[in-house]
């Protein structure tokens, strides 16, 4: 179900893969809630600077942005709300930094985000975007 699922993320096709996330919870409904989570290793898309600075941000208006895709969508985004400021202390490599290493000095190549944004929803899932607050 899973590789079912992250081939319809991959193609774009959220409604599938929300369809297949349903058919599971139906097919399984003891299964707790986290075996029916899926995580693509791509999910945030290519490693690129968040920080708009490289050529490459505009070729990719995705990145900064993932998305939740669950038959829950209202309920993720509500979950999502509490530990979406974590997001501030990840660096664009994935490492999570406290507040002194983020405004120390020798990270400051290595770009954070300035922003998260409240979740938002649809009904295939959830959204969390991430940049600079003036973007």
């Amino acid at each position: 179900m899973h590789a079912l699922v992250r081939l319809a993320v991959r193609e774009g096709d959220a409604a599938t893969a929300r369809w297949l996330l349903q058919d599971a919870e139906r097919r399984y409904p003891d299964a707790p809630a986290r075996a029916l989570i899926s995580v693509a290793p791509d999910v945030l898309g290519p490693r690129l600077r968040l920080d708009g600075e490289s050529p490459e941000f505009d070729e990719h208006p995705g990145t900064g942005t993932f998305t939740v895709i669950t038959p829950h969508a209202q309920r993720a985004a509500a979950a999502l709300g509490p530990v979406l400021p974590r997001l501030l202390h990840v660096d664009e490599r994935g490492t999570v930094m406290s507040w002194e290493e983020r405004e120390g000095t020798e990270h400051e190549e290595v770009y954070t985000p300035n922003h998260v944004f409240d979740a938002e929803w649809s009904e295939h899932g959830a959204r969390v975007s991430l940049d600079r607050r003036d973007r």
